[in-house]
């Protein structure tokens, strides 16, 4: 049976090639975009593990929220949560739900964009 790398894996190969083998031979003037491509490489392979959780876990949450609201979440996301939350519709009693669910939509957003971070990460909370 023949390996073939998944979407993920080319993605890995390409950016450590990109770092690896490309950016030493850049001009000084390119490696800044270089790196921020590296570094938008490395974000889509994050998502990529964790896109389908992420989105159930979403829709749970948002679920939870709204049924403390008394409203059935349907196919509510986080941009009708930001639309609630801008005209203020969110009920005082739907708060713990509410900041559960802000948190974990941050610390999900988070472990993607820059999981050094997160929660539980060595680098947790220090900036450097």
């Amino acid at each position: 049976m023949d390996y073939q790398p998944d979407g993920r894996e080319l993605l890995a190969i390409a950016r450590r090639t990109l770092l690896d083998e490309l950016l030493p031979c850049l001009p000084p003037g390119h490696r800044y975009a270089a790196l921020m491509v590296a570094n938008a490489m490395a974000i889509a392979g994050r998502e990529w593990l964790v896109g389908g959780a992420r989105e159930e876990e979403s829709r749970r949450l948002l679920s939870a929220l709204y049924e403390e609201m008394g409203q059935p979440a349907g196919n509510a996301n986080e941009a009708d949560l930001a639309a609630l939350l801008r005209a203020r519709a969110v009920p005082s009693s739907a708060e713990p739900a509410l900041l559960d669910a802000m948190q974990a939509f941050t610390q999900a957003r988070l472990a993607v964009s820059n999981p050094k971070y997160s929660p539980g990460s060595a680098g947790s909370g220090q900036r450097g």
